[in-house]
């Protein structure tokens, strides 16, 4: 059983970790934000950029909450099924998502995700 404690001042940071935690409960889900490097690869998408942040509970609705910030986004990304592409490889934690639970792969405070492409030729 986690020990409980109490918040005596209202600060929005200490409670969005709490909850985080477990701590906490704020009524409804709330998204955990997560910091996404993208390969150079793929920075066209992006303006440029090469870390974006976006929210999500699973990878799944991250990648289309990044999709809302960057159109077009999750056309690069997934199938006409719905899938992953092959030549898209997306590490949570240093761990491909193929090998946790794919697009369904649950986010968490403080997870970081990095999104290569798989460059092919001769």
């Amino acid at each position: 059983m986690r020990d409980r404690f109490t918040i005596t001042l209202l600060d929005y940071d200490n409670i969005v970790r709490a909850a985080e935690a477990g701590f906490w409960d704020m009524g409804s889900k709330r998204k955990t934000t997560v910091d996404v490097t993208v390969a150079p690869a793929l920075r066209h998408l992006f303006h440029g950029a090469s870390t974006v942040q976006a929210q999500g509970e699973t990878v799944r609705e991250l990648l289309e909450n990044v999709d809302t910030q960057f159109p077009g986004f999750t056309g690069h990304m997934i199938d006409k099924w719905g899938e992953l592409r092959s030549s898209i490889l997306i590490y949570l934690n240093d761990e491909d998502i193929r090998c946790l639970q794919g697009l369904k792969t649950p986010l968490k405070y403080g997870d970081s995700m990095g999104i290569l492409v798989v460059l092919s030729g001769g």
